[in-house]
């Protein structure tokens, strides 16, 4: 099995102009948990406030490179442990 990283970004599109825009890509495996969940506050709080712009989160995995709406998928936080101690996150995409 192939290891692979995956990335976020948020995007947006506005339906008045009918534009879409992104911001830059950032390593999933940076963020953790509670971070992803914030992100996805703010997301939920900018749809309200701005009805007629639509943000979302996109993901894209270097497995594939292929841009995907994090909307169709529920994004799982899984913590794990090494040997050493240290603590990380992966992510899991169902």
């Amino acid at each position: 099995m192939t290891d692979f990283e995956l990335f976020s970004r948020v995007a947006w599109l506005n339906r008045d102009t009918n534009e879409y825009n992104y911001g830059a890509w950032h390593p999933l495996n940076q963020k953790n948990p509670k971070e992803y969940k914030n992100l996805q506050i703010w997301i939920q709080e900018q749809n309200k406030k701005y009805p007629r712009t639509k943000y979302w989160i996109e993901m894209k995995s270097t497995e594939d490179n292929i841009v995907k709406n994090s909307e169709t998928y529920e994004i799982i936080a899984v913590t794990k442990e090494e040997e050493s101690g240290t603590q990380y996150t992966d992510w899991l995409a169902v």
